[in-house]
């Protein structure tokens, strides 16, 4: 999910999950075909929300689904554990 949010950018910057919710329905079988998706579905404050689901190829019933938040433009160096404050 988070491939796709780079994807839908103009330009390649870093990006943090925020929030990653995922619902497992079943398990695949053996040699099982799935399609995995991912849509961004808006983008706001520079928080971009995707979806994401797997399903079977053979009767495209649903695997698992997912809800994820991803923050843009991350800093590339963490900020201290403390918050800076000691």
């Amino acid at each position: 999910m988070g491939g796709c949010v780079m994807g839908s950018l103009d330009k390649i910057q870093p990006i943090a999950t925020v929030n990653l919710s995922i619902q497992h329905l079943r398990q695949p079988v053996l040699d099982e075909v799935l399609i995995c998706s991912a849509q961004v579905e808006g983008l706001e404050n520079q928080i971009a929300v995707v979806t994401g689901k797997v399903t079977s190829f053979e009767d495209n019933l649903v695997l698992a689904s997912a809800v994820g938040s991803f923050m843009i433009g991350t800093r590339a160096k963490p900020l201290p554990a403390n918050n800076g404050r000691k």
